[in-house]
């Protein structure tokens, strides 16, 4: 005959690792899926106005032979 199970909170053993608690932190899934937005809206941002960057990146690059 089986004995019932224990009723109440579980305990922890000494062989169960600690649980970990919710923290700010971000994983790798979810730091690339905030970089591809912030890559995505910065190309938008970029093709929005085109002539400015490419005067901006003609400057750069005569100031840099001068």
């Amino acid at each position: 005959m089986s004995s019932p199970l224990p009723v109440g909170k579980p305990t922890a053993s000494a062989d169960s690792p600690p649980q970990k608690a919710a923290c700010g932190r971000l994983g790798g899934a979810e730091a690339a899926v905030v970089i591809t937005v912030i890559t995505a809206v910065t190309a938008l941002s970029i093709l929005e106005r085109p002539v400015p960057v490419l005067l901006t990146v003609l400057a750069a690059t005569a100031g840099g032979r001068l």
